[in-house]
């Protein structure tokens, strides 16, 4: 025999599904205001351990009232579906065991595939000097100094309307000054006057990252912005390696590319792409027989390339894309590498930049985003 107590809630459940009422979710999407164990995205974010702070937002805009002692959520039709709760990673294993186990995609989370990383130049490797709807995906990181004024000291990018990719040393360590506080990011047009500052609603550090660690391991950061970003010609993202045929990739003995940054100072922002590079991706072997000459081991989530004078990454380019270009019938950028450190002398012959290998950092991405 079934408990009074426990009767009621069926019933109460029950009722829910036949008097849920209409509403509004946090993206705006028509809904329906029923229980949350009911509403399998929404349940599944309840049920993440820990509760990512931008899950924990999203719940308290959903909730729209109680059937007793239970929470109600608007869960909209994507919502309903079962399949987002196979996104959550088994929470036993060890954070780094699966930065790369690929969960499934809900809905809204990425750019469609016409959208991401497009090809636009015929010649690109020609050029020297970028094209201002070249690099679409580029940002800036913009932080408030003591004095009230704003630069940049690191650079980010786009791959969703909602987050860029950047590298964890650019929120806290050594690149960084602790009294510097990252407030927004800049999109656009690098070389002119019409650009985009859009603030930054929350910060999400790789959670093994130790900005003291000398060999910058799990050097890598995302940024969710606090509004959608209008894609145009000159604010685009960037595709993630999510195709086989990409994510395998050791890119060894590959020319990738990038935009390298130089300082220049206007209206108390530092803006502009001033050129972009080409480098040569080398192997991991031939990197660590490098690096071990400065203490500094060398991982299989991290990947090297460049070496000749004066041509690599500067002071700048920090957290920002090492791009692969596939071209075939559809021909797009995917990002390799994000930027995390090299010689202090930029651009010093025989010594590489070292960049966090996105392809083994998917799973950890993906899961750390929501629409």
């Amino acid at each position: 025999m079934l408990s009074g107590a426990l009767m009621i809630l069926i019933v109460l459940l029950n009722q829910s599904k036949v008097l849920a009422k209409s509403c509004r979710t946090p993206r705006g999407e028509e809904g329906k205001c029923i229980a949350i164990k009911e509403c399998d995205g929404l349940y599944f974010f309840l049920a993440s351990i820990p509760l990512p702070e931008a899950y924990g937002e999203y719940l308290k805009q959903s909730h729209c009232g109680f059937i007793g002692i239970i929470p109600k959520v608007c869960c909209s039709k994507d919502d309903l579906y079962s399949h987002i709760i196979s996104r959550r990673v088994n929470t036993t294993q060890n954070i780094a065991d699966r930065d790369d186990a690929l969960p499934i995609i809900p809905p809204n989370i990425l750019p469609k595939s016409n959208e991401c990383g497009i090809y636009w130049s015929k010649n690109i490797i020609g050029y020297d000097s970028p094209k201002l709807d070249e690099f679409p995906w580029t940002a800036s990181l913009i932080y408030k100094l003591p004095n009230q004024v704003s630069d940049y000291g690191c650079s980010g990018t786009l791959i969703s309307k909602r987050y860029v990719l950047t590298a964890a040393h650019c929120l806290e360590g050594k690149s960084v000054d602790r009294l510097w506080k990252l407030v927004a990011v800049r999109l656009g047009k690098y070389n002119k006057n019409s650009h985009v500052d859009i603030p930054i609603e929350e910060r999400m550090l790789h959670e093994l990252y130790n900005p003291f660690d000398r060999n910058q391991a799990h050097d890598i950061a995302l940024l969710r912005l606090n509004q959608d970003v209008n894609f145009d010609n000159y604010i685009r993202p960037v595709c993630l390696p999510l195709h086989n045929t990409e994510k395998t990739k050791t890119y060894i003995g590959e020319d990738l590319m990038m935009p390298s940054r130089k300082k220049t100072q206007e209206n108390n922002y530092s803006i502009a792409t001033s050129m972009k590079i080409k480098v040569q991706v080398i192997s991991n072997y031939e990197c660590k027989k490098m690096y071990h000459r400065a203490g500094v081991n060398i991982s299989e989530k991290q990947l090297c390339a460049g070496g000749e004078k004066n041509k690599n990454s500067c002071y700048g380019d920090s957290g920002g894309s090492l791009v692969s270009i596939s071209v075939n019938k559809y021909s797009r950028f995917y990002t390799a590498g994000i930027v995390s450190f090299g010689s202090e002398y930029c651009g010093k012959k025989g010594w590489s930049t070292v960049y966090t290998r996105v392809s083994e950092y998917l799973g950890w991405i993906l899961i750390h985003m929501m629409p």
